[in-house]
Protein backbone atom coordinates (compact mmCIF):
# COMPACT_ATOMS: atom_id res chain seq x y z
CA UNK A 1 0.00 0.00 0.00
CA UNK A 2 1.52 3.26 -0.70
CA UNK A 3 2.52 5.59 2.25
CA UNK A 4 0.69 8.59 0.63
CA UNK A 5 -2.83 6.71 -0.16
CA UNK A 6 -2.37 5.24 3.44
CA UNK A 7 -1.76 8.95 4.92
CA UNK A 8 -4.60 10.41 3.00
CA UNK A 9 -6.75 7.66 4.87
CA UNK A 10 -5.66 8.38 8.52
CA UNK A 11 -6.07 11.91 7.98
CA UNK A 12 -9.86 11.56 6.68
CA UNK A 13 -10.68 9.11 9.42
CA UNK A 14 -9.10 11.50 12.27
CA UNK A 15 -11.81 13.86 10.21
CA UNK A 16 -14.53 11.55 10.35
CA UNK A 17 -14.17 10.72 14.07
CA UNK A 18 -13.89 14.79 14.80
CA UNK A 19 -16.68 15.41 12.58
CA UNK A 20 -18.35 12.93 14.64
CA UNK A 21 -17.70 14.17 17.60
CA UNK A 22 -19.36 17.42 16.59
CA UNK A 23 -22.26 15.69 15.74
CA UNK A 24 -21.93 16.82 12.11
CA UNK A 25 -22.88 13.24 11.07
CA UNK A 26 -23.32 14.73 6.75
CA UNK A 27 -19.73 15.75 7.08
CA UNK A 28 -18.78 12.67 8.90
CA UNK A 29 -20.28 10.49 6.18
CA UNK A 30 -18.69 11.92 3.42
CA UNK A 31 -15.14 11.26 4.76
CA UNK A 32 -16.06 7.89 5.79
CA UNK A 33 -17.34 7.93 1.69
CA UNK A 34 -13.74 9.00 0.89
CA UNK A 35 -12.27 6.74 2.89
CA UNK A 36 -14.65 3.59 1.35
CA UNK A 37 -13.89 5.22 -2.20
CA UNK A 38 -10.09 4.57 -1.68
CA UNK A 39 -10.02 1.57 -0.19
CA UNK A 40 -12.54 -0.08 -2.67
CA UNK A 41 -10.79 1.65 -5.57
CA UNK A 42 -6.30 1.91 -4.53
CA UNK A 43 -6.37 -1.40 -1.46
CA UNK A 44 -8.31 -3.70 -3.27
CA UNK A 45 -5.54 -6.05 -2.62
CA UNK A 46 -4.94 -4.94 1.49
CA UNK A 47 -8.72 -6.11 2.62
CA UNK A 48 -7.11 -6.53 6.40
CA UNK A 49 -6.54 -2.73 5.99
CA UNK A 50 -10.48 -2.31 5.30
CA UNK A 51 -11.64 -4.51 7.90
CA UNK A 52 -9.40 -2.17 10.18
CA UNK A 53 -12.63 0.94 9.05
CA UNK A 54 -14.11 2.08 11.93
CA UNK A 55 -17.75 0.61 12.31
CA UNK A 56 -20.19 3.21 12.23
CA UNK A 57 -22.86 0.86 12.11
CA UNK A 58 -22.43 -0.92 15.38
CA UNK A 59 -22.77 2.70 17.40
CA UNK A 60 -25.85 3.49 19.15
CA UNK A 61 -26.25 6.62 17.11
CA UNK A 62 -25.87 4.88 14.36
CA UNK A 63 -29.82 5.48 13.06
CA UNK A 64 -29.35 8.80 14.03
CA UNK A 65 -26.27 9.51 11.39
CA UNK A 66 -27.86 7.69 9.00
CA UNK A 67 -31.27 9.28 8.79
CA UNK A 68 -29.13 12.56 9.41
CA UNK A 69 -27.47 11.93 6.59
CA UNK A 70 -30.21 10.78 4.32
CA UNK A 71 -31.94 13.53 5.40
CA UNK A 72 -28.88 16.19 4.08
CA UNK A 73 -28.51 14.02 0.82
CA UNK A 74 -32.24 15.28 0.23
CA UNK A 75 -31.59 18.64 1.10
CA UNK A 76 -28.83 18.89 -1.32
CA UNK A 77 -30.47 17.28 -3.73
CA UNK A 78 -33.37 19.92 -3.33
CA UNK A 79 -30.72 22.54 -3.37
CA UNK A 80 -28.90 22.24 -6.55
CA UNK A 81 -32.29 21.31 -7.83
CA UNK A 82 -33.45 25.38 -6.85
CA UNK A 83 -29.95 26.84 -8.05
CA UNK A 84 -30.97 25.17 -11.64
CA UNK A 85 -34.48 26.47 -11.35
CA UNK A 86 -33.20 29.83 -11.33
CA UNK A 87 -31.24 30.79 -15.01
CA UNK A 88 -30.37 29.07 -18.10
CA UNK A 89 -26.26 30.59 -17.42
CA UNK A 90 -24.50 30.42 -14.28
CA UNK A 91 -21.42 32.11 -12.99
CA UNK A 92 -18.47 29.67 -12.31
CA UNK A 93 -19.05 29.75 -8.23
CA UNK A 94 -22.41 28.43 -8.81
CA UNK A 95 -21.16 25.54 -10.76
CA UNK A 96 -18.30 24.47 -8.74
CA UNK A 97 -20.71 24.52 -6.09
CA UNK A 98 -23.20 22.10 -8.27
CA UNK A 99 -20.14 19.87 -8.27
CA UNK A 100 -18.83 19.91 -4.73
CA UNK A 101 -22.66 19.18 -3.24
CA UNK A 102 -23.04 16.27 -6.35
CA UNK A 103 -19.79 14.85 -5.21
CA UNK A 104 -20.86 15.26 -1.63
CA UNK A 105 -23.94 13.46 -2.17
CA UNK A 106 -22.41 10.69 -3.88
CA UNK A 107 -19.75 10.28 -1.34
CA UNK A 108 -22.65 10.53 1.75
CA UNK A 109 -24.37 7.30 -0.30
CA UNK A 110 -20.99 5.44 -0.48
CA UNK A 111 -21.19 5.20 3.45
CA UNK A 112 -24.59 4.91 3.43
CA UNK A 113 -24.76 1.84 1.09
CA UNK A 114 -21.44 0.52 2.80
CA UNK A 115 -23.61 0.43 6.24
CA UNK A 116 -26.54 -1.61 4.36
CA UNK A 117 -28.79 1.41 4.43
CA UNK A 118 -31.45 1.55 2.18
CA UNK A 119 -30.20 4.18 -0.61
CA UNK A 120 -33.32 2.95 -3.17
CA UNK A 121 -34.98 6.28 -2.13
CA UNK A 122 -32.60 8.77 -3.82
CA UNK A 123 -33.33 9.75 -7.42
CA UNK A 124 -30.35 10.60 -8.33
CA UNK A 125 -31.07 9.66 -12.07
CA UNK A 126 -33.25 13.09 -12.06
CA UNK A 127 -30.79 15.38 -10.39
CA UNK A 128 -28.18 14.27 -12.58
CA UNK A 129 -30.88 14.72 -15.76
CA UNK A 130 -31.14 18.41 -14.80
CA UNK A 131 -27.62 18.82 -13.89
CA UNK A 132 -26.82 17.51 -17.80
CA UNK A 133 -29.24 19.66 -19.43
CA UNK A 134 -28.37 22.75 -17.80
CA UNK A 135 -24.41 21.87 -18.22
CA UNK A 136 -24.91 21.05 -21.76
CA UNK A 137 -25.37 24.61 -23.07
CA UNK A 138 -22.31 26.43 -24.39
CA UNK A 139 -22.53 28.99 -22.12
CA UNK A 140 -21.66 26.55 -19.40
CA UNK A 141 -20.70 23.03 -20.59
CA UNK A 142 -16.58 24.60 -20.37
CA UNK A 143 -16.77 25.85 -16.98
CA UNK A 144 -18.59 23.10 -15.86
CA UNK A 145 -15.86 20.50 -16.80
CA UNK A 146 -13.56 23.19 -15.77
CA UNK A 147 -15.06 22.80 -12.22
CA UNK A 148 -14.81 19.58 -12.21
CA UNK A 149 -11.54 19.13 -13.29
CA UNK A 150 -10.34 21.81 -10.27
CA UNK A 151 -12.82 19.69 -7.40
CA UNK A 152 -10.99 16.70 -8.08
CA UNK A 153 -7.56 18.71 -7.87
CA UNK A 154 -8.24 20.36 -4.78
CA UNK A 155 -10.29 16.92 -3.72
CA UNK A 156 -6.88 16.16 -2.27
CA UNK A 157 -8.14 12.19 -2.42
CA UNK A 158 -7.85 10.67 -5.92
CA UNK A 159 -11.61 10.03 -6.08
CA UNK A 160 -13.47 7.32 -8.19
CA UNK A 161 -16.95 7.90 -8.64
CA UNK A 162 -18.88 7.26 -11.57
CA UNK A 163 -20.48 10.45 -11.85
CA UNK A 164 -17.32 12.31 -12.21
CA UNK A 165 -16.54 9.71 -14.85
CA UNK A 166 -19.51 10.36 -16.84
CA UNK A 167 -18.04 13.99 -16.72
CA UNK A 168 -14.80 13.82 -17.62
Amino acid sequence: MSDRIQTEIEDRLCEFSRFLDLRAYFSAAVKYGEVINCARNYLDQNKEYQNRLPTIADSALAPLIFRETADEVKSRINRISRILSVGDEFTYEEIMLIVTLRIEIALALETLDYVRWDISEFRLSDIDQEIDDAMSRDSNKYIFRDSILASVKNWGINLKLKWIEEHT
